[in-house]
């Protein structure tokens, strides 16, 4: 006969399951994040249940919205999670932190960014966005993703951006180069004038700045633009990237 694991069970209340058998005790048992499975690291995150729902059966909702049998297209937002009872606006962007603060962790032991492809993994999330999001990537002298930011967030179809903003934070961040991107939401990535004539200017403040802008990327639905690329394949009408 097959002898039931105490710490197995289809849906159990938290205070139901041996002691050594909860997460936070299994946790400071082995001290080792990786050592627990989705559900119970979602229990650690989510922290309690709700009246009726243990703890265990709402991770277990939140687990087969995030992470389902089959691959999702699209990250499942807060509307999304809302929907699943018991999980309130609080809870639910709670989850999305975590989920978001562990994106950007792995983003940093990514490797070195040296062409557009290296760098637009960083930066599909930009592909939907409604709103034209301008951002900066901030690279170390080995071309290492240091950190990071959206500088603006314009209206759907223009964003202002100021040298001045773009180059703050890798003077505090010490960075060797940086590399731009924004999205368009009209899903076409084809440059506009206002962004080659952008691009020129960022540039040149770089330069007097001692920096190194890598590129310009532009992200869409239907795929991205190298700015850079398009320069040397003699695409663009305006001189980029001054040497």
């Amino acid at each position: 006969m097959y002898q039931l694991n105490p710490c197995e069970s289809s849906d159990p209340n938290m205070m139901d399951l041996p002691k050594e058998c909860r997460p936070r005790e299994k946790l400071r048992r082995c001290g080792d994040l990786r050592a627990l499975p989705e559900r119970e690291l979602l229990c650690l995150l989510l922290g309690r249940g709700v009246a009726g729902r243990s703890v265990t059966q709402l991770a277990g909702d939140v687990e087969s919205t995030l992470f389902p049998i089959l691959p999702r297209t699209e990250p499942a937002n807060l509307e999304e999670l809302t929907r699943i009872k018991g999980m309130g606006f609080a809870t639910a962007s709670a989850v999305l932190a975590g989920i978001e603060l562990g994106r950007r962790a792995s983003m940093m032991r990514g490797r070195p960014i040296h062409e557009p492809v290296d760098a637009i993994s960083h930066l599909l999330w930009m592909q939907s966005l409604a709103k034209e999001h301008f951002q900066a990537l901030y690279l170390d002298t080995r071309r290492h993703l240091l950190a990071s930011e959206t500088i603006s967030v314009g209206t759907l179809d223009s964003s202002l951006v100021h040298p001045r903003e773009v180059f703050r934070p890798a003077v505090k961040l010490g960075a060797s180069a940086v590399l731009v991107a924004h999205n368009h939401p009209s899903g076409d990535p084809s440059p506009s004038a206002e962004d080659l004539a952008l691009t020129n200017r960022l540039d040149k403040a770089a330069k007097v700045l001692g920096f190194t802008l890598l590129d310009h990327l532009i992200v869409a639905r239907r795929g991205f633009v190298s700015l850079r690329q398009q320069q040397l394949e003699g695409r663009v009408a305006i001189q980029l990237f001054a040497a």
